[in-house]
């Protein structure tokens, strides 16, 4: 297993402040010994159309600088739904993903996380689960030869109301039923559905290729430090060396202070794995 800290945490996704650039995001995230980083595909970091070929393989050189690996690629969401029932709607998330796709491509990266969407009422389960697997087939014969995995995350129903636990997501691969769309496990999400986190990942086993690290307060949707919250990780790092888990665990953690946040996350992750 690998450590990895993401981008969101210095900017790239709520709150707004404090914010830095790429670069400096990078130097800080390696100043504390992570293994890897996860990019937020949001501005001011990665928003794939600000970042031409040339200005992309200056990223990728200069993350490989540090001694970094990038993780995976990790959209923004909030105006793109899959499962949306405005078809421009559904046309902009197609075109979103596959440049986050020809993004990781690029920076050789093999992860793009990615969220399924939700359902938009008054529309039924049942279509929006087609437009999902429509999307995803869309997205899949564009990208097919880019090697990169698109790993779905399962969200707490509290945010979404479409693949909420990782029986979704599990039934989701099996319908699309594509070699490249594999699973990835937020413990936040785990813990506010009330998943054992254990039957979780023995349930993905080999298709599990991402895990977000993050803590909880109680029921509440705040993410809080790794080990200062009611998850409980030792049991769930135990599963993933039973499992032979051999990808990142990627704190996606944000606050006022990320450099203390960034610290006290690999600190207690490195006394368990």
């Amino acid at each position: 297993m690998k450590l990895s800290f993401t981008t969101f945490g210095y900017g790239s996704f709520l709150p707004w402040v404090p914010a830095y650039t790429i670069e400096e995001a990078v130097k800080r995230i390696a100043g504390f010994g992570y293994d890897g980083i996860e990019i937020g595909a949001s501005r001011p970091h990665a928003w794939p159309s600000d970042l031409g070929l040339e200005h992309r393989k200056k990223l990728k050189k200069m993350i490989n600088s540090y001694d970094l690996e990038i993780a995976a690629i990790c959209p923004v969401v909030y105006e793109f739904n899959l499962a949306s029932c405005i078809e421009n709607e559904r046309k902009d998330t197609i075109k979103y993903y596959i440049d986050c796709i020809q993004l990781a491509a690029d920076l050789e990266c093999k992860v793009v996380v990615f969220v399924p969407g939700w359902i938009v009422y008054p529309t039924s389960y049942e279509e929006s689960w087609k437009w999902l697997k429509e999307g995803i087939h869309k997205i899949h014969d564009r990208t097919r030869d880019l090697n990169v995995s698109i790993a779905i995350e399962p969200i707490n129903s509290y945010w979404v109301n479409l693949v909420t636990r990782t029986d979704d997501a599990l039934r989701l691969i099996k319908e699309v039923n594509l070699k490249n769309v594999k699973v990835m496990l937020d413990t936040q999400h785990l813990y506010l559905e009330r998943e054992n986190p254990i039957d979780a990942v023995e349930k993905c086993r080999e298709l599990l290729v991402h895990v977000h690290i993050a803590d909880t307060a109680s029921t509440s949707s705040e993410r809080v430090v790794t080990g200062k919250g009611s998850f409980g990780f030792e049991s769930f790092i135990n599963v993933l060396k039973k499992v032979e888990y051999k990808y990142y665990l990627s704190a996606e953690l944000w606050g006022p202070n990320p450099d203390q946040i960034a610290l006290e996350n690999i600190k207690y992750l490195k006394t368990l794995i």
